[in-house]
């Protein structure tokens, strides 16, 4: 180590920086070669390497910078080759990690000069803990590289570079991270509009996000963009989208959506075609519509799921009945004998304005008024009547089949 220390104090005397550099390039050559077979050694010399190349003073002023610059590019194209050797004892992902920490650890005490020759070996170090699935340091890493030198390096942008940054987050997952990362992602994307496929990623995060957040009706819509984006035809994607409409909040527009979903061909052949087809009606969903979709989504969802149904069966409860007590109600939406939240459903609708203005709850009476009795009247007379009708028309029927041999 003493001898290779000595020899690397002896280059940083040579005047001429192209030469200083190319001996700097034999050096470090001959470095991996004599330490292929020995990680505590390899890690030793590269550690060496670096200050007594990179780090030496006589490569940080004036034209020495260019220098330093060239050797931390032919360090970083030798590491990949020999990661790339079988043989190799960088072939190791854990190896290869630790020689590139090597390199960054004592270099980032001077970022402000190598800022933009670390951004590869940064990118290098973010793909090998992703590889390793390490989704937590990859995207340390990743945040540490500036805007500015990701916007100048040849292999990423801004914009791609928080994309990245939000799925390792969610991949975490950490919530709030991602989300920063997203809104970073989401300024910087104007500048890559037309790079299809990294704007479909980012409505992928930004999807994946609302519904970590319980913002169902959000992720359906970006899926939905995804959809209509899609020059493929995704059908998971409208899949999801009217997974996700089925579980957001009755509203008209998750109405609208539901309905322009089931306008598709391709949704004929869901297993829970009927399940979106009762929902975007108004009509009741009960327990075989929860077993229906069950298998396509997961646990919170359908833990999600019952309050919400509860406040869409309110909502088709409000189109059949004038008046009902609440335990009947709550039976009836599929919240069992919970009366307090299904008395907060309904109280939580009144508020929205998605139930008629009349509505009401009595909690004298512990009863729910659903709509006018004058409405309800009409209502029941046409009833009464297409049920004379109908007892007419039997009666009919049976005389004509008396009078029969």
């Amino acid at each position: 180590m003493a001898l290779r220390e000595a020899q690397l104090a002896a280059v940083a005397q040579v005047v001429g920086t192209s030469e200083r550099a190319a001996q700097y390039s034999d050096i470090f050559e001959q470095l991996l070669c004599e330490t292929q077979d020995n990680d505590t050694a390899l890690i030793e010399s590269v550690d060496t390497f670096v200050r007594h190349a990179v780090l030496d003073r006589v490569n940080t002023t004036g034209a020495g910078l260019l220098v330093g610059r060239h050797v931390l590019a032919d360090m970083r194209a030798k590491l990949l080759r020999a990661h790339q050797t079988p043989s190799h004892t960088l072939a190791s992902s854990c190896m290869f990690i630790q020689a590139l920490q090597c390199i960054l650890i004592p270099c980032e005490s001077s970022a402000t000069l190598w800022d933009d020759e670390l951004v590869a070996f940064r990118l290098l170090l973010a793909k090998q803990h992703e590889a390793l699935s390490q989704w937590k340091d990859a995207a340390q890493v990743l945040q540490s590289i500036t805007p500015d030198a990701a916007r100048r390096a040849p292999d990423t942008s801004w914009a791609q570079l928080s994309v990245w940054i939000a799925r390792l987050w969610l991949q975490v997952p950490c919530l709030s991270q991602a989300e920063h990362a997203l809104k970073r992602a989401n300024t910087a994307i104007h500048a890559e509009r037309e790079n299809e496929v990294l704007v479909q990623e980012l409505w992928i995060c930004q999807a994946r996000v609302f519904a970590a957040q319980h913002r169902y009706y959000d992720a359906a819509a970006r899926y939905m963009d995804l959809w209509y984006a899609s020059s493929s035809a995704d059908v998971s994607a409208v899949q999801l989208a009217s997974l996700y409409a089925l579980f957001a909040p009755p509203s008209i527009q998750r109405t609208h959506m539901l309905t322009q979903i089931l306008r598709d061909p391709c949704s004929s052949t869901w297993p829970f075609v009927q399940v979106l087809r009762k929902a975007s009606e108004g009509r009741f969903l009960g327990a075989c519509d929860v077993k229906a979709v069950s298998p396509y989504v997961d646990d919170h969802l359908q833990t999600d799921g019952l309050h919400v149904w509860a406040e869409h069966n309110i909502c088709a409860a409000a189109r059949v009945f004038s008046r009902v007590s609440l335990p009947v109600l709550a039976e009836l939406v599929g919240l069992g004998n919970d009366v307090d939240a299904c008395e907060s459903a309904v109280a939580r609708l009144i508020v929205q304005g998605k139930l008629p203005t009349e509505c009401r709850i009595d909690q004298v009476t512990y009863a729910v008024y659903l709509g006018d009795e004058p409405k309800n009247a009409a209502w029941n007379s046409r009833i009464s009547t297409s049920l004379n009708e109908l007892d007419a028309a039997h009666a009919l029927l049976t005389v004509s089949s008396a009078g029969l041999p």
